[in-house]
């Protein structure tokens, strides 16, 4: 998946060090980019994917930073890989998907929620 992202401080990833509160492992701000997986319902419209356990699919990952000079606005693209599969194979409504996609800073400013255009398998 590949995104568009600005960022004002240029403060987007955490270091392997940067692990203690708001940042440790057991906080929501753990992660700083979340991809959540939507199928399209012809009933009842775009709805959350989910798992064989009844949760909501929705890929955590842990950016690395990207900039670590002073501050400065910054803007671009990112290329994410999703793995193992990038849709429900359990789903009788995955022929057409789209990722909501929310990416969090070190100041923990939340992005603008970003859709992806709709995939159609």
């Amino acid at each position: 998946m590949i995104f568009s992202f600005e960022d004002g401080e240029g403060d987007i990833g955490l270091s392997d060090e940067q692990n203690q509160n708001p940042y440790d492992n057991n906080s929501y701000y753990y992660h700083n980019l979340f991809l959540e997986y939507y199928e399209k319902n012809d009933e009842f419209g775009w709805q959350p994917g989910y798992d064989l356990n009844g949760d909501s699919i929705v890929f955590k990952i842990r950016l690395k930073p990207i900039y670590t000079g002073k501050e400065k606005s910054l803007s671009g693209e990112m290329d994410v890989e999703i793995e193992p599969i990038f849709y429900n194979p359990f789903s009788g409504d995955n022929d057409t998907i789209m990722y909501k996609v929310i990416l969090i800073d070190r100041a923990l400013n939340i992005s603008n929620v970003i859709e992806t255009k709709v995939i159609i398998r």
